[in-house]
């Protein structure tokens, strides 16, 4: 196992961790995670110490949004068989599957603590991420995600095709901002100020700085430690020159008002989203976090979702069942205020599970 980067000693970011976890167990129960994520998130400490923030996107990661594949996976069947019927009119797209190069496979997951992958998961792996590449390329109606490479920081399970270094993260974040900016429609260049909810180590939030495309913006990752601190820690090291207001104990937002004012990039738990002013935030983003809440909880997000935002911005599973809390979580239990205007939804194109919704609040 090897890191593509060995930057500067991470020791003060995990003190600062375990001072977000002080400060976050300390507040209401409303905000304490469930059971399922309370587990998940004691193994990805203890991924995060043995195998360091520069290996992140090979361990932790893999309990976010990034997908092991294998032919019985149906994201996998949709993209894959996509892009092969397509051989007929592109042969020349055979050999990007030929020459597309993964390197070693070193992962972790909850399902399988550590992995070298063999050569036919190496190839499959592969073979999904050059097809979900193509799919993107292919729906790009801004024309922007060709010129997308995956940043190395964090040591990716990336594909090399020609010059560019390609992942699933990108693609999906890319495919997530396209949905987002068009259904916005004219008001995309006015949402200035844009906070997501479970926003992991921040592949989204990244690809909005980057897309920013001379529109001020303000990001603000709310999420649970170790998550806050990976993405705090990321987002320091893709934009250095971004200002930031990295996470701090705050009990009334006067306390912060001019640091957060003059901040492009800003790190919250979730219990300081509620001391935020009311309609401050023109888009709250959530992705396939809310389904690992308890119904109270889902209920409490979506009232604070009513005051805080103008736009809201969901992208769930269709069906969850999470054992570990004894739950069920369909779609239809999500509950949207009646006063709600839908712009746009859809099934996502690529995972068929989830669905994606935006809301005028």
């Amino acid at each position: 196992m090897t890191s593509t980067h060995n930057l500067q000693d991470t020791s003060a970011d995990f003190a600062r961790l375990e001072v977000m976890y002080e400060d976050h167990l300390a507040h209401d129960e409303i905000y304490q995670a469930s059971l399922f994520w309370d587990k998940l998130n004691c193994l990805n400490i203890e991924w995060l110490r043995d195998d360091g923030l520069g290996n992140f996107k090979r361990t932790v990661n893999n309990n976010y949004f990034n997908w092991m594949v294998s032919t019985r996976s149906a994201y996998f069947r949709t993209v894959v068989g996509r892009y092969l019927r397509s051989l007929g009119r592109f042969p020349r797209r055979l050999w990007r599957i030929l020459t597309a190069n993964i390197g070693e496979m070193w992962h972790r997951t909850y399902m399988s603590y550590t992995d070298k992958g063999t050569v036919l998961q190496r190839r499959l792996y592969a073979l999904y991420v050059v097809a979900l590449d193509q799919f993107v390329r292919d729906h790009d109606e801004y024309g922007l995600y060709g010129a997308l490479n995956e940043p190395t920081l964090g040591n990716p399970l990336s594909v090399r095709l020609g010059e560019r270094q390609v992942s699933q993260d990108l693609a999906n974040s890319y495919l997530e901002y396209c949905f987002i900016r068009k259904s916005l429609g004219d008001a995309f260049n006015q949402t200035h100020v844009i906070a997501e909810i479970g926003a992991g180590y921040g592949r989204l939030a990244y690809m909005l700085h980057l897309l920013k495309q001379g529109v001020a913006r303000k990001l603000i990752l709310v999420d649970l430690p170790p998550a806050l601190m990976v993405s705090q820690w990321y987002l320091r090291n893709m934009f250095p020159s971004a200002n930031r207001m990295e996470y701090r104990n705050f009990t009334h937002f006067d306390e912060i008002r001019e640091d957060f004012d003059c901040a492009e990039i800003c790190f919250l738990l979730p219990h300081q989203l509620e001391l935020l002013p009311d309609k401050s935030l023109d888009l709250l983003i959530n992705v396939s976090s809310l389904q690992e809440m308890s119904r109270t909880q889902i209920n409490h997000y979506y009232d604070l979702i009513d005051r805080k935002a103008r736009y809201f911005y969901t992208k769930q599973w269709l069906f969850w069942e999470n054992p570990e809390d004894k739950m069920q979580v369909p779609a239809i239990i999500y509950p949207t205020k009646p006063h709600w205007e839908l712009c746009s939804a859809r099934v996502n194109p690529v995972h068929h599970e989830f669905f994606e919704a935006l809301f005028k609040v």
